[in-house]
């Protein structure tokens, strides 16, 4: 079925060829002499272009397995594990200074600091337990051999009338402890500081039990035994230190700090010599920010042996050594491998959808151009302000793929961070990283676009006319929150929090309740969904539910945007295209650049009583940062009045929207989409509109003036005869 004419005596068809033949050659002279051509216009379109078609080679589908070494089916060391020596110090040796970071802000510190808090060491710096400035990032050995000495003489003396010198001793302290050290962290502290609960076991094995000629079986004493002996990580022979940045490996911890003293028995044979433990192991967190169960535990041993020259006939000691040595690991549960097919599917239709969406608006572009009597022996044209404007599918499809996956991402970004000691990794600030890790923390853009298009669709699905325009976020504006995780990860040294608050002591019994708690989050080994992530993912999904039906309902459409910018579009805009398609507002790329001349006199009426202003100064179309100008917007609304920039905009508005493969199979497929020829009878001039804005009568048009002349359907339709519509 062709055009339906509804017009008697001249066929519509010839009026409307003729009307084709002139938009086609007035669209010709805009795009050769007023549409914008400039390097940067090109190298900025050629940079989205290669961004969102090459998302998979750099980022990849999805992490199969985790990019941790695997101790058992979905768990997984967390970093490490590190084993390394801190500081060997003796008596009356001067020549050794101490990075207060190792002591007041690791996070192995945690347990030293909760232990000087709960004896009371009064030789332990206050600076590094209330958190005020200390002079100076080093202190002395003397302050070092001091406050170790008196923390482990202190326990020493503990139940000792009523203690077994062949049995340790130990306490078990609860923490609550304050974790703030990355860029992230400073932005807004009052909502992103952390606070983690942790236990603290001091176990202290006397002289007695440490001179035995078998050795100590650290893990063979329930009552007493260090909280590690129960990791999972530090009990595999396979473990191993990070041996590229200088740390050894340890296989059984237990086993490897049995080793460490009987060496220094033997080396100090003639001295006593004891040992104190101090572990501390976070409860484990459960992430609820994506789909994924990941379950995360941080576990840091110190291991702090003395040596002391006893006098027997007077009964005196005097330490000569102290020795301090240190572990450092975590666990990772997660079910990433259970969820890679549909993360790697989601991704794939999104990559590929992009893909066919640029070869179709390429494609597109030189159909339209070959249309044009002047270039109809052109090989190739695509106009430099294309932009591959993302359809809902391919941003839903991110969006959930990294719902889905986005606890194990930034997991594994975050560890990458961690560095031992707080020393700064050159690596972490090599390009290829930064560029790797940037754009797996980019990924947060879908989400935002995603809701960015909900709102945008809310905003026009009610009471809403295209003469309105379309409100969306400027060009880059959607890229800066993503762009500041890009160095959210990194140490923020003037900012660094660790905070322990006042700490209390726990039974035995309780102490294994905490760790049967902590260890509850490992039980399901990364299977299947975790409840609560369920329950916050369904709050979250009605309070966007909740917070689009206010906005529906309560809140004028110009007051959703307080820094939004309005793009203005033709009368196909809803009706042959999605209005999300302008969701970012970019369309200023392909505004012309020359002054337009106001040469009608009902132009000039509207304009004179609209904007007065405009007839006294030159007009330019130069786009502004803040609004649209107004004669773009007044002429895009009576469109029998538009020049011959303004036509030569709608083509390329409808060139980069109907190119996309959801809109094309809308127009082309099944029933299609009716269009109005209508002219306007005083300058019998022709106009292409959808059907339904004819219906509606919406925008300034005089449609007391309009007479439809023929109506047809886009099934029907070339698709160069649809540039024009709008």
């Amino acid at each position: 079925m062709g055009l339906e004419s509804v017009r008697p005596g001249n066929s519509a068809r010839t009026v409307v060829e003729k009307a084709q033949a002139k938009w086609r050659e007035a669209r010709t002279r805009a795009f050769d002499h007023d549409i914008p051509r400039s390097i940067p216009g090109i190298l900025s379109s050629l940079f989205s272009v290669v961004l969102l078609c090459s998302d998979v080679a750099r980022s990849g589908l999805g992490s199969r397995t985790a990019p941790f070494d695997q101790l058992q089916p979905n768990v997984y060391t967390a970093y490490g594990p590190w084993s390394y020596p801190v500081s060997t110090t003796f008596h009356n040796d001067t020549s050794i200074t101490v990075r207060v970071w190792t002591f007041k802000y690791d996070t192995t510190s945690i347990a030293w600091r909760s232990t000087a808090m709960a004896l009371n060491v009064s030789s332990y710096p206050r600076c590094m337990i209330d958190y005020t400035a200390c002079e100076g990032e080093y202190f002395n050995q003397s302050t070092l051999f001091r406050m170790t000495d008196e923390m482990v003489d202190t326990f020493a003396r503990l139940d000792r009338p009523h203690s077994n010198h062949l049995e340790p001793r130990s306490r078990t302290l609860r923490a609550k402890v304050t974790f703030r050290d990355r860029l992230h962290d400073r932005i807004y502290p009052q909502a992103l500081t952390r606070t983690h609960m942790t236990t603290v076991s001091a176990v202290y094995y006397p002289p007695q039990l440490v001179a035995r000629r078998q050795g100590i079986n650290l893990c063979r004493f329930l009552d007493h035994r260090p909280s590690f002996c129960h990791d999972i990580w530090a009990n595999f022979a396979t473990n191993h230190g990070t041996e590229h940045r200088g740390f050894m490996g340890t296989g059984h911890i237990a086993h490897h700090i049995r080793s460490r003293l009987q060496n220094i028995t033997r080396d100090f044979s003639r001295h006593v010599v004891d040992m104190l433990i101090l572990s501390q192991a976070e409860d484990a967190r459960v992430s609820a920010g994506g789909i994924e169960h990941e379950s995360l535990r941080y576990v840091d041993v110190s291991v702090i042996t003395r040596v002391r020259d006893c006098d027997r006939l007077q009964q005196t000691c005097s330490t000569i050594m102290v020795d301090d040595y240190r572990y450092e690991s975590g666990t990772y549960v997660m079910d990433g491998n259970d969820w890679y097919l549909y993360v790697a599917a989601l991704r794939s239709i999104g990559q590929a959808y992009f893909v066919v969406r640029l070869v179709c608006l390429c494609v597109g572009c030189y159909v339209a151009r070959r249309q044009e009597e002047e270039y109809q022996h052109e090989s190739w044209w695509v106009s430099n302000s294309a932009h591959p404007v993302p359809h809902s599918i391919p941003v839903v499809c991110y969006a959930f793929a990294h719902l889905i996956d986005s606890p194990l991402e930034y997991e594994a970004l975050f560890a990458k961070f961690i560095t031992y000691l707080g020393f700064d990794d050159p690596t972490s600030r090599s390009i290829p990283r930064v560029c790797k890790l940037g754009a797996i923390q980019m990924r947060s853009l879908w989400l935002l676009g995603c809701c960015l298009q909900l709102v945008v669709w809310l905003q026009t699905c009610r009471s809403w006319s295209p003469s309105d325009g379309v409100r969306g976020l400027p060009e880059y504006a959607m890229s800066i929150l993503p762009a500041v995780t890009l160095s959210a990860s990194y140490r923020a040294d003037g900012s660094t929090d660790f905070r322990v608050h006042p700490v209390h002591e726990v039974m035995v019994t309780a102490e294994r309740d905490h760790r049967g708690r902590a260890a509850l989050a490992f039980d399901s080994h990364g299977r299947g969904l975790c409840l609560s992530t369920l329950v916050i993912l369904t709050l979250l999904l009605c309070t966007i539910g909740w917070l689009g039906s206010w906005l529906l309902f309560k809140i004028p459409p110009h007051r959703w945007f307080s820094v939004a910018q309005t793009t203005v579009v033709p009368y196909s805009a809803g009706s042959l295209w999605p209005t999300t398609t302008v969701s970012i507002h970019w369309s200023h790329n392909i505004y012309p650049r020359r002054p337009l001349k106001v040469r009608n006199p009902t132009m000039r009426a509207i304009l004179n009583k609209v904007a007065p202003d405009v007839l006294r100064e030159p007009m330019s179309l130069r786009p502004s940062p803040i609004n649209h100008p107004q004669d773009v917007r007044l002429q895009m609304n009576v469109p029998h009045e538009r020049t011959d920039e303004i036509h030569a905009v709608v083509a390329l508005l409808n060139l980069f929207s109907m190119t996309d493969p959801c809109t094309l199979c809308r127009l082309f497929l099944g029933k299609g989409i009716d269009v109005c020829y209508v002219q306007h009878i005083p300058t019998r001039r022709i106009c292409c509109l959808p059907k339904a804005t004819v219906e509606a009568q919406h925008g300034s048009i005089p449609w007391y003036e309009m007479h439809v002349i023929g109506v047809d359907n886009t099934a029907n339709m070339r698709w160069t005869d649809l540039l024009h519509c709008g």
